[in-house]
C-alpha cells in the first residue's frame, strides 16, 4: 500500500497514534532520547506497518471536520494508556529504591531524575538505570512495539470504547505498582528489618555503644551488599511482572475494544 491521497487520513491516523505511544512508552519515550529519533520512529514504523494492518482507507474517505478531530482524540487517548500502563513497571522498580533507600538511611540523599524533573532517591535511581538495561536486555521494547501492532488489529480507528469497567481496571492496574514494589525489593527490605533488629538488641545489651554512629554505616554497607546478592532474584521478579505488563495491554485492549 502506498501513501496516496485516498490513504493518507488512514496514514495520519496511524501516525498519531504511535507517535503518542513512542513519546510515552519506557526507554524510547524518555526525554533524554532526542525528538527527531522519536519522531524518524513514528514515520518508519508507520510506513512498515500501514502495509500489513489490513485496515480498509475508504472506511475514513468521507469523514466530516468534527468526525476527525474524534478520530484524533481517540488516537491519542489509546497512545496515553498504553504508555501509562507500560510503565507501571519502572515506577514499581523506583518506588521500591526509594523505600530501600530510606531504610538505608538515604532518605534525604536524593539526586534530579532527567526523566520526571524530580528529586529521587539514589538508590532508586540506581535501580531504575539497572532494570532499563534489564528492559533492553529481554527485548522488552520489542514486545511494547508488537503491543503497537496488535492495537490496530483489536481496535481500529474509530472502535474505541470506553466505559466504567476500563477505568476499574485502570485502578486495580495502579494499585498494583505498590505490590509490584514490595515484590521487587522485598529480600532487601527484610534483611535490612532484621538488620535493625540486631542493632536494636545490641543497644539494649551493649548500653555502652553508640548504636546510632554505628547503624549507619552497618545499614548502608548491609544494604550495597544485598542489592548485589539479591539483583539475580529481582532480575527473576523484573521478567514475571514484565509478562504482567503484557497481560495488562491485552486486557486494556480488549476492553477499548467494541
Amino acid at each position: 500500500m502506498w501513501i496516496s491521497f485516498a490513504n493518507l487520513e488512514l496514514f495520519a491516523l496511524v501516525l498519531i497514534r504511535i507517535s503518542t505511544m513512542i513519546m510515552l512508552m519506557p526507554v524510547l519515550g524518555y526525554t533524554q532520547v532526542p525528538g527527531r529519533v522519536k519522531i524518524i520512529l513514528g514515520l518508519v514504523l508507520t510506513l512498515l506497518l500501514l502495509p500489513v494492518l489490513g485496515i480498509d482507507p475508504a472506511l475514513y474517505a468521507d469523514r466530516t471536520f468534527y468526525d476527525w478531530v474524534g478520530l484524533v482524540f481517540e488516537q491519542v487517548a489509546i497512545g496515553v494508556f498504553f504508555g501509562f500502563i507500560s510503565n507501571f513497571v519502572f515506577m514499581a522498580v523506583q518506588l521500591s529504591g526509594q523505600i530501600i533507600g530510606m531504610q538505608m538511611g538515604f532518605g534525604i540523599v536524593n539526586v534530579l531524575d532527567p526523566e520526571s524533573g524530580l528529586q529521587v532517591s539514589t538508590i532508586g535511581q540506581m535501580k531504575n538505570i539497572f532494570f532499563l538495561i534489564i528492559f533492553l536486555g529481554l527485548n522488552g521494547h520489542h514486545f511494547l512495539i508488537q503491543v503497537m501492532v496488535d492495537s490496530f488489529s483489536q481496535v481500529p480507528p474509530g472502535t474505541m470504547h470506553i466505559d466504567s469497567e476500563l477505568f476499574g481496571e485502570l485502578v486495580r492496574m495502579s494499585g498494583q505498582v505498590f505490590s509490584w514494589a514490595l515484590r521487587i525489593g522485598v529480600p532487601v527490605m527484610a534483611s535490612l528489618f532484621l538488620t535493625e533488629v540486631a542493632m536494636g538488641i545490641v543497644a539494649r545489651t551493649v548500653p555502652q555503644m553508640n548504636i546510632f554512629i554505628v547503624g549507619f554505616p552497618v545499614k548502608i554497607g548491609m544494604g550495597l551488599i544485598l542489592l548485589m546478592i539479591s539483583a539475580p532474584v529481582m532480575v527473576v521478579l523484573f521478567q514475571q511482572l514484565l509478562r504482567l505488563v503484557e497481560l495488562d495491554l491485552q486486557v486494556l485492549l480488549r476492553l477499548l475494544a467494541w
